[in-house]
């Protein structure tokens, strides 16, 4: 138990340094970010530019639409102008529909733009040309894209409609910039595209006759989700740094902690991230000198307010000791919420929407190890800790999750002198802790628990279970009132598993990613459960040569995740990642931090 909670431990260590790897966060930013390729997430998007009426006869009116989105939900002008030709607006030259008026005589050189800018000042330009009866060039009624693109190796079509005034054929040659491939349609109509280093820019079709008669349609396409920045120090202190961990709150504002050598302690220090200015000054959070502080966790609900906890050694034991953030305020004072007499480490804290929080740890008693809790109560301050498992056997690896109610869930490994179980308790809010119940109940030896909450209530855990022959990915799911279902396999391939993560969106999907051997090397797996169908299949989310270390995910309220982890990329271990899209699935893994300075 003891080298297994020895392993687990510097497991934990190397899983939450791939946490500063959410710290180049997914932006939509225009500016020059270092991202690699355009930026094109904030920028609108024209999905379609048609006219009714083309080709016209000279005095005929014609009515030109634009049908644009805002990636950001700005509003958004309009700007209708034609170049050449003797055309003239009737009305709506401001407005997302104009009217033309077709000139007196045969005009063949003139072409309409449309500008479409959002109130942040970027814009997209759709041009279409205009041609009036007679010996006249192809006239294109409309250019659209079938679907903006949720990611960048996301698959999307771009559809032109034209006629040629004589009745001649037509032909088609689509051109796009570098990193937007056509995989499909050259030639037709409607090109097949995607993405690769990026999935913005002008993809171009030209629509020729047999006379040498063409004519040209520009659209602007851009990935909704933006692309990742370049990462960046968010400490400066000289010494050395480790044990990362972030946390958002519903704005897009984060904080970090971690713990850092000043030369003769540890200490534990946060950094706060603003959405729209960027990251703070570091700052230390506690400042008692005793001895070492280690194991920082923190937890942040959607009003900012936040939670840190951790492992404090006063020279004699490790005590947990606390800080709370509040919006607005900042840091308080650090204080101690446990009081027993055993030493105590690997703290776990969970915060609900009221502000509320609830704290788990591991507190020795004599020669074992129990599981230990306190509340946080807004307004109150912490509680009294106490003893949430009353069994003999020795525990590691406590886990919590919390649901906006209040309620919680606490996991975690416990022996029972024949092999290692996962065991939970639960937390109501009108009653406080229960008693400690199985969440498993196999023959094989258990561990690496986690747990996560949905919007309803309910609950997720994973963890890994040993098959006789090699670890497995399990899982079961709480649900509020109904209790724990029977555990259940969510991955069947060959090699063994480790470091499973969770995250459960406010529908009560789930994504799971985890590290799996592949033969040769570690691989990062993942498998999605959906709330009306249960769990998917599982697959690898990336195909690197080099192996990979423990992964981390994290679940917007749309849905979409992105999960990150260490990768051996030749000398170096660098950061990658790989983002899952509801609806469309996981991209292609990629290299978010180019350092090769030292391993990450």
């Amino acid at each position: 138990m003891n080298s297994r909670k020895r392993s687990y431990r510097a497991a934990r260590l190397l899983t939450a340094t791939t946490l500063v790897a959410l710290l180049a966060a997914c932006t939509g930013d225009t500016g020059d970010t270092g991202a690699r390729g355009p930026v094109g997430p904030s920028t609108p998007v024209i999905q379609s530019l048609t006219a009714t009426g083309l080709p016209a006869d000279p005095g005929d009116t014609v009515t030109v639409t634009v049908v644009a989105q805002s990636a950001t939900g700005l509003d958004l002008s309009y700007a209708w102008n034609v170049d050449g030709g003797d055309w003239t607006f009737a009305e709506g030259a401001s407005d997302n529909t104009a009217t033309l008026s077709a000139p007196d005589s045969y005009d063949n050189s003139a072409s309409l733009t449309v500008q479409v800018t959002d109130g942040e000042g970027r814009a997209a330009t759709g041009l279409l040309p205009l041609a009036t009866v007679g010996n006249a060039a192809p006239v294109m009624h409309s250019l659209s894209v079938s679907a903006s693109p949720a990611h960048r190796n996301q698959t999307f079509t771009v559809l032109v409609s034209a006629a040629d005034p004589n009745g001649d054929s037509l032909s088609y040659t689509w051109k796009t910039p570098a990193g937007i491939d056509i995989i499909g349609g050259q030639g037709t109509t409607e090109a097949t595209l995607r993405g690769t280093a990026t999935t913005s820019g002008v993809v171009e079709v030209v629509v020729g006759d047999s006379h040498g008669g063409a004519i040209t349609g520009r659209i602007f396409v851009s990935a909704v989700n933006g692309v990742w920045q370049a990462a960046q120090f968010i400490e400066t202190d000289v010494g050395s740094a480790e044990s990362p961990r972030i946390a958002f709150d519903a704005q897009g504002n984060a904080l970090a902690v971690w713990h850092q050598h000043d030369g003769t302690r540890y200490n534990i220090n946060a950094n706060r991230y603003t959405a729209g200015s960027g990251w703070g000054t570091a700052e230390l959070i506690e400042t008692d000198n005793a001895s070492n502080a280690d194991a920082p966790r923190i937890s942040v609900n959607a009003q900012g307010n936040a939670v840190a906890v951790w492992a404090h050694h006063d020279g004699s034991k490790f005590n947990i000791r606390a800080n709370r953030y509040t919006t607005g305020m900042g840091w308080g004072t650090a204080e101690f919420i446990e009081n027993d007499t055993g030493s105590a480490g690997d703290p776990q804290v969970a915060l609900d929407a009221q502000g509320n929080a609830l704290a788990v740890w591991l507190q020795q008693d004599g020669s074992s190890f129990n599981v230990w809790a306190n509340r946080y109560t807004n307004g109150s301050g912490w509680g009294t800790a106490e003893l949430i498992e009353l069994e003999l056997g020795d525990v590691a690896y406590p886990q919590i999750a919390v649901d906006a109610q209040g309620n919680a869930q606490a996991v975690w490994v416990q022996n029972d002198g024949a092999r290692d179980n996962i065991r939970g308790n639960r937390y109501t809010v009108d009653s406080g802790w229960g008693t400690a119940t199985f969440v498993e109940n196999e023959t094989g030896s258990a561990g690496a628990p986690q747990v996560a909450f949905d919007a309803q209530g309910n609950a997720q855990a994973v963890w890994i279970q040993h098959d006789g022959a090699r670890y497995n990915i399990r899982a079961s799911r709480y649900v509020a009132g109904s209790g724990w279902s029977n555990a259940e396999f969510i991955e069947n391939e060959t090699g063994t598993v480790d470091y499973p993560q969770i995250a459960v969106d406010a529908q009560g999907n789930a994504l799971v990613v985890w590290q799996q051997f592949a033969g040769t090397r570690y691989q990062i797996w993942a498998n999605r459960y959906t709330s009306d169908s249960g769990w998917g299949t599982a697959e690898p989310i990336e195909y690197e040569t080099g192996s990979t270390g423990a992964p981390q995910v994290a679940v917007d309220a749309q849905g979409n995740a992105s999960a990150v982890w260490p990768q051996q990329a030749g000398a170096w271990i660098s950061i990658r990642a790989n983002r899952y899209v509801a609806g469309s699935g996981w991209g292609n893994a990629e290299l978010i931090e180019t350092k090769n300075i030292g391993n990450a």
